[in-house]
């Protein structure tokens, strides 16, 4: 529905890159389809390995339409760590860059690399969703800090009730520009990816070498007029401390207990 209501709008942006709502959807039309050529189908877990980039959204969009759930591998786990998950979620699957697969070992997974430009030359008409509510979506692993990681199984349905949710208490509209500063292996990615694309709205992936810098990072909201961000809580109180930002709409933070408050120009919402 949002690609076809706003089919021209801005839907991602990195690095100067962007694409339209109807070039991103196209996109992940055709490597969906791929995807399904490779044994990806609604039942199944597929692996995303991958650096922040745009193509690592259009991964997540067309690893679902596939029907399949999508599992998000954070780019500094060791290999035993990535061996132990596609085989605990016995995902047939690993959808990945040239880099990783240079320098990892995804065991018996078959592996796709997302850098060739063969995985978007299938058909990018409309795929058929085959999804329903208590379908799996997103599977997301525990740190694993007090034993082996655990993996959390969340459905269509509440992933969808929590996003519809935001989206209309925090007003968010295709007005607005999220950011995407966390980690996409971390459960907040979910909402600042679908938050944006599921309201029209214009998603801004931060680069790595200015997530932790409060200038660079405030300097890149104003200059892009950012007016949603979600900052993990050690991050947020800096940023609310010591920053005055002019762009921000809402800053929403979670993770851990808030210490610190102080009265900024924006919303500021404890998600934790």
């Amino acid at each position: 529905n949002i690609t076809h209501r706003f089919p021209g709008h801005t839907a991602v942006v990195y690095r100067g890159k962007s694409l339209t709502y109807a070039k991103l959807d196209a996109q992940a039309n055709a490597m969906a389809r791929t995807l399904q050529n490779h044994g990806a189908r609604k039942g199944k877990v597929v692996g995303l390995l991958a650096d922040r980039s745009i193509e690592i959204i259009i991964a997540q969009l067309a690893i679902l339409k596939t029907g399949s759930a999508f599992m998000p591998i954070d780019a500094g786990y060791p290999d035993s760590r990535i061996q132990f998950m596609l085989e605990d979620i016995e995902a047939p699957l690993i959808l990945t860059q040239s880099r990783f697969i240079e320098e990892k070992d995804f065991g018996d997974a078959l592996v796709i690399n997302m850098d060739e430009p063969e995985i978007f030359a299938a058909d990018n008409s409309p795929v058929a969703n085959t999804n329903s509510p208590h379908d799996l979506c997103v599977v997301i692993y525990t740190s694993g800090s007090t034993g082996n990681p655990k993996g959390v199984m969340l459905e269509h349905r509440s992933i969808c009730n929590t996003i519809n949710a935001t989206i209309s208490d925090h007003e968010i509209t295709p007005d607005d520009n999220i950011s995407k500063h966390a980690s996409f292996s971390f459960d907040a990615s979910l909402l600042e990816v679908f938050a944006a694309l599921m309201s029209g709205a214009t998603l801004h992936i931060i680069p790595e070498e200015i997530r932790l810098s409060l200038s660079h990072l405030n300097e890149y909201y104003e200059t892009n007029r950012i007016t949603w961000s979600f900052l993990t809580t050690q991050l947020g109180e800096q940023f609310i401390d010591f920053i005055d930002n002019n762009s921000l709409r809402v800053l929403a933070i979670g993770g851990e207990k808030m210490r610190i408050y102080k009265q900024r120009n924006y919303r500021l919402l404890n998600i934790y």
